[in-house]
């Protein structure tokens, strides 16, 4: 059971954090080989790409659903009908939340960018490690 909350700590901290594996492993005091098998048999990138997908589309959600509600009551103002509290209040924190949402995804793309730009060109020990484990046969103690 630890190991499975574990497993899940550090895909969080992979997959919505960015957290790279030898940070990873200093922080929950695993073995950044154990996060690197765990990240191959769970698929961490498809889920991290997932998670961004998911936070990138929000904030256009909320715009579409806002622009819809407020639609409705300009509709419902032209034709002089009266508007519900909870609708205008609901439109209200729609918008208000959109700043919120926008401003998390500004975030995650600048640290994606800085990522990117930080990114080290050629082999990293990650991938040296996995081409001696996987191609060449060397295994290292855990």
């Amino acid at each position: 059971m630890k190991k499975l909350a574990l497993a899940q700590d550090a895909l969080e901290l992979y997959a919505e954090k960015f957290m790279p594996l030898n940070e990873i492993a200093k922080k929950l005091k695993v073995n950044e080989k154990t996060l690197r098998r765990w990240k191959k048999a769970d698929n961490w990138e498809e889920k991290k790409y997932r998670f961004i997908k998911t936070q990138s589309s929000l904030h256009q959600d909320l715009f579409k659903l806002g622009r819809v509600l407020l639609k409705s009551i300009k509709n419902d103002m032209a034709l002089g009908e009266k508007i519900e509290p909870p609708r205008m209040y609901f439109a209200m924190k729609i918008f208000n939340l959109l700043k919120v949402v926008k401003a998390y995804e500004d975030e995650i793309a600048a640290e994606k960018r800085k990522m990117a730009e930080t990114k080290p060109k050629g082999l990293t020990p990650d991938v040296i490690r996995e081409i001696e484990e996987s191609v060449l046969g060397i295994h290292y103690e855990e």
